[in-house]
C-alpha cells in the first residue's frame, strides 16, 4: 500500500520533530540535574550571555513563527502536490531548526551560569516548540486542489 506524498512528508517530519524534541529534553534534563556542567566564567561575561539569552528568546519565538507564516502563506498556491510539500518541508524545517539553536543556546547558557533564568526561557520554548509539530491540515491548506467537476466553463 503506497501512501500520498502529503501523508509520506506529514510521518517524516513528525519523526523528525521528535528526534529533535526527545534530544533537546535530554540536554535539558542533564544540564537542570547538573550532570553537564563547565567551570565557572567571568561575571561580566555572565552578563552579556544573560542579555543575549533574554533578547534571543523574546525575538526568536516571533520571528521562527512569522517565518513559517509568510513561507505557507503565498498568494498563488501550487497545484502540484510535490511543489506545495516541499515548500512545507523547507518552511517547517527553518522552523524547527531556529527554534532548536534557541533551545541550544540557552541550555548552553545553562552549562556555564549558575543563573536559573534559562531553566524558564527553556521551558517556554519546549511549549512553543510542542505548538509547532507538523500538521496534515496545514499542508492540505497550502495545495490547492483541483475540482474537475466543479471547474466553470
Amino acid at each position: 500500500m503506497t501512501l500520498p506524498i502529503e501523508e509520506k512528508t506529514i510521518r517524516q517530519l513528525r519523526h523528525h520533530y521528535l528526534i529533535h524534541f526527545i534530544v533537546l529534553g535530554i540536554l535539558f534534563l542533564s544540564t537542570l540535574f547538573k550532570v553537564i556542567r563547565v567551570g565557572e566564567i567571568p561575571s561580566s561575561l555572565q552578563l552579556i550571555i544573560d542579555q543575549c539569552s533574554i533578547l534571543l528568546t523574546i525575538v526568536g519565538i516571533p520571528l521562527a513563527l512569522k517565518l513559517f507564516s509568510n513561507k505557507t502563506n503565498k498568494k498563488s498556491r501550487p497545484y502540484n502536490a510535490e511543489i506545495g510539500t516541499k515548500i512545507y518541508k523547507k518552511a517547517f524545517s527553518q522552523r524547527l531548526y531556529f527554534l532548536s539553536f534557541i533551545i541550544l543556546w540557552n541550555i548552553s547558557a545553562s552549562i556555564v551560569s549558575p543563573n536559573g533564568n534559562y531553566t524558564w526561557l527553556i521551558i517556554i520554548l519546549f511549549i512553543v516548540l510542542l505548538f509547532c509539530k507538523p500538521s496534515f491540515p496545514e499542508l492540505e491548506n497550502l495545495i490547492e486542489k483541483k475540482d474537475a467537476g466543479n471547474a466553470i466553463t
